[in-house]
């Protein structure tokens, strides 16, 4: 019997992708949340699907959900910071009281080693942006969407996805 399953697993083809990396969006935990002015932030959790041809995804000593949040103001230096090669997961908010988005950058994930067998990989990530009320004068609702994508090690960057809006009720 083991010998019979043996012959059938090494005749499963394995997926193919493209080296460049894909993404897709598949789930959002709130797309209306109540929050309060004295700081009780909300956490959302964004789950994204990749895949990647050749398996070069994660950071070398890379640890899951190490964030640095850059200046929303300030995008002169994103090209620079999306190029470090030290993150590998970005996301923009969009926040519905003016145009400007803000680079939440860069998040490192776990290092998946490279297989020479078996190359192309697929898998879930999982981001838990923090979710507040609007700024001051802003009024007591903001509608806010993020826009995520990754990099691969050789620097390929994936398409980009949109997230339903979610609406912040603050109070």
């Amino acid at each position: 019997m083991s010998i019979f399953l043996l012959g059938i697993s090494a005749c499963v083809k394995q997926p193919e992708f493209s080296v460049v990396p894909a993404i897709e969006f598949r789930s959002l935990s709130a797309t209306s949340v109540n929050t309060s002015s004295t700081g009780s932030d909300i956490t959302d959790t964004l789950l994204i699907h990749f895949t990647d041809g050749d398996g070069d995804f994660g950071i070398a000593g890379g640890q899951t959900d190490s964030i640095y949040n850059n200046d929303c103001t300030n995008h002169s230096y994103d090209s620079a910071d999306i190029a470090d090669p030290l993150y590998n997961v970005y996301y923009y908010v969009y926040r519905s009281e003016n145009s400007d988005s803000c680079l939440q950058l860069p998040i490192q994930t776990a290092y998946i080693p490279n297989d020479t067998k078996h190359k192309a990989i697929e898998g879930l990530i999982q981001i838990y942006p923090t979710l507040s009320c609007p700024p001051a004068g802003s009024g007591s609702t903001d509608t806010i969407f993020f826009s995520v994508f990754i990099k691969d090690r050789a620097g390929h960057l994936s398409n980009r996805v949109h997230t339903p809006k979610i609406v912040v009720h603050c109070s």
